[in-house]
């Protein structure tokens, strides 16, 4: 019997489609769809999302247009089609846990100069950015709708190739590189990757299954093994596309094949 899956997701979404495009065959009982756009754009879409007749409808033009893109031409979600969901990235990740990191630190952290502020409330903070990020809200869109299961992927850890690399041209890139470094320099990783953990515990009450990373997808705890980055795959510029050299953040097949190979397998 054939099942269903839609995975949603931003520019991470590439890593799965080209996964799937590598193992499809491997799967002939699975049905697997795609519905993504950057991440701007989900955000957007997630503000003012349309549930219409069990339906998740874009908001906008362009949405539309990405949605019939990465799907292979349906504009909308329709949410009964599918026996299972994969909603990868869309604020569920280690970027709000450095945003907390860059300005405070627990106990048992050691960069110098942040606001001392408790392990219990530094895993609080980062709980609620999860419960209230665009993939939270998908998810209760589609629980609202369907009994299938949901399952949240977070960001990928960044490649351990970043590792004392000084910067990048990416302002954004540019930023968390430097403040990764200065947390690896710090030996922070460890305990970082435990409160990241613990932060993504309450998502399982909302009745959604968090699918984090594990085994030979992670080193050093807070990074994915370079050979999984390198080639990597985004969703950016209205299609599927290999992502820039200095990308160090968005990963490839590889990765994405092993991702699915672990939803499939639940």
């Amino acid at each position: 019997m054939t099942k269903s899956i839609c995975c949603i997701g931003t520019s991470h979404l590439g890593c799965l489609k080209s996964g799937w495009d590598e193992v499809e065959a491997d799967y002939p009982e699975i049905r697997m769809t795609f519905f993504g756009a950057p991440n701007t754009g989900m955000a957007e879409l997630i503000a003012a999302v349309a549930l219409s007749n069990g339906s998740i409808i874009p908001q906008s033009a362009s949405l539309e247009r990405y949605f019939e893109f990465t799907s292979g031409g349906s504009k909308e979600i329709k949410i009964g089609n599918y026996d299972a969901f994969v909603i990868i990235g869309c604020g569920i990740g280690l970027t709000p846990i450095l945003d907390i990191y860059e300005a405070h630190r627990s106990h048992r952290m050691h960069l110098n100069g942040q606001q001392l502020i408790s392990e219990d409330c530094f895993i609080d903070v980062a709980s609620d950015i999860f419960l209230n990020s665009t993939a939270s809200k998908f998810a209760r869109a589609i629980r609202s709708a369907s009994k299938a299961p949901v399952f949240l992927v977070p960001d990928p850890r960044p490649s351990v190739a970043v590792i004392d690399k000084k910067g990048s041209p990416n302002p954004i890139w540019d930023h968390y590189i430097k403040l990764i470094n200065k947390l690896h320099r710090s030996g922070d990783g460890e305990v970082i990757s435990e409160i990241f953990r613990k932060a993504m515990g309450p998502i399982a009450t909302t009745g959604t299954s968090v699918l984090d990373a594990s085994g030979s997808l992670v080193t050093e705890h807070i990074f994915t093994p370079h050979e999984l980055c390198r080639d990597s795959v985004w969703l950016q510029n209205g299609k599927y596309e290999g992502s820039p050299e200095m990308d160090y953040f968005h990963m490839n097949a590889i990765f994405g094949a092993k991702i699915l190979a672990t939803v499939i397998a639940n």
